[in-house]
């Protein structure tokens, strides 16, 4: 497993840009796609927190989470071993749903959206590029996990994924093929 690193010096400004190669940079795709693309996964560490802030930060997150802006169905929390849908904790009381994440959150538990692109248009506009560049059907799953959470419940699943295999980033150490998994930024 091969894992590039970056500084804030050598950080590429990709505000508003959405293509393949700003997210794996400084793999270039070529050997992304010769090296790793169904073959082995690719972790892009980086040492600047802000490289990914323009296409979901932490506080576009909570902005999510307080509006409910996603359907509850898509919604799934995983703490020891165990991964439970939203609607099954917050049944009967869907008004008290994101305390029930931050609750669940703040014990250790990672949260994860499905298809948060259908709901969030710079991730949308990824997800776009990625299908057209890759030539593959894409959708992204964001999994946000507690900087210190139990061994147990990190994730190991990509953020976003394609018919072929795993093409994009998540917020852990992904083990699937072909994905481009950038460190949690610091705060996270």
């Amino acid at each position: 497993m091969t894992s590039p690193t970056t500084d804030a010096s050598s950080t590429r400004a990709i505000q508003s840009a959405y293509e393949l190669a700003d997210l794996i940079h400084p793999v270039d795709p070529e050997t992304f796609q010769r090296d790793y693309r169904d073959t082995r996964p690719l972790i892009v560490r980086r040492s600047h927190p802000g490289y990914y802030a323009h296409l979901l930060s932490l506080s576009d997150m909570d902005a999510i989470l307080a509006t409910m802006s996603v359907p509850e169905h898509a919604i799934r929390l995983a703490h020891d071993g165990k991964t439970t849908e939203l609607a099954e904790l917050a049944a009967g009381d869907p008004g008290q749903a994101a305390e029930v994440i931050y609750g669940h959150y703040r014990k250790g538990a990672t949260v994860n959206i499905n298809a948060l692109n259908e709901h969030w248009p710079p991730l949308d506009r990824l997800r776009r590029a990625l299908t057209a560049e890759l030539t593959a059907t894409t959708h992204i799953n964001v999994y946000l996990t507690p900087r210190h959470p139990t061994v147990s419940s990190r994730t190991s699943t990509p953020m976003m994924s394609s018919s072929r295999r795993s093409t994009a980033p998540s917020t852990g150490g992904c083990t699937t093929p072909s994905c481009a998994c950038p460190a949690p930024a610091s705060g996270q």
